[in-house]
């Protein structure tokens, strides 16, 4: 399984104790964690992100290494797989990483929220985590990311973020 990151907050708490949830499912070896390490930069770039927008300041040097040592604490808690993402896409496929990321994108209808009509199509970034999983032999995408709901892989999705 691979394990995409989902950051929780206050006026979300269902998403929270979902993530909590799914976290736990780890912890009590239900399921076997593995998570890339594109998937680690992608969690510290976004957590760098939201420090800098509450700090109204972009990150020192040593926040971002303190991020990164934050998320490999976590990482190395639950036990979980790190696969190196470079090794992945040197995986000799029939198919390049980044020609199955855009048929991934090119064949993933978009999809709309039932509560404010609005569209998701699928990003470049869920699409390469889709490639990455199956070059890894996930069984299993576990995401928040519901745009990668309808997506057509040898790996399941499983969206942890729909409402009870």
């Amino acid at each position: 399984m691979i394990l995409v990151y989902h950051l929780g907050s206050a006026d979300n708490d269902w998403v929270v104790q979902r993530n909590i949830d799914f976290l736990q499912r780890i912890k009590n070896n239900a399921i076997e964690g593995v998570v890339s390490t594109f998937t680690m930069t992608e969690a510290v770039s976004v957590i760098e992100e939201q420090l800098a927008n509450q700090r109204r300041r972009v990150p020192a040097a040593a926040e971002r290494q303190q991020v990164l040592a934050r998320i490999t604490q976590l990482v190395n808690s639950l036990g979980l797989e790190v696969v190196d993402s470079d090794e992945l896409v040197a995986i000799d496929e029939e198919t390049g990483l980044f020609a199955r990321t855009q048929a991934v994108i090119d064949t993933t209808p978009p999809v709309q929220s039932p509560r404010d009509g609005k569209w998701t199509l699928l990003g470049g970034a869920d699409a390469i985590h889709v490639a990455l999983a199956e070059r890894a032999h996930a069984d299993k995408l576990a995401t928040f990311d519901k745009s990668i709901r309808p997506v057509q892989s040898s790996v399941s999705i499983e969206i942890l973020g729909d409402r009870p």
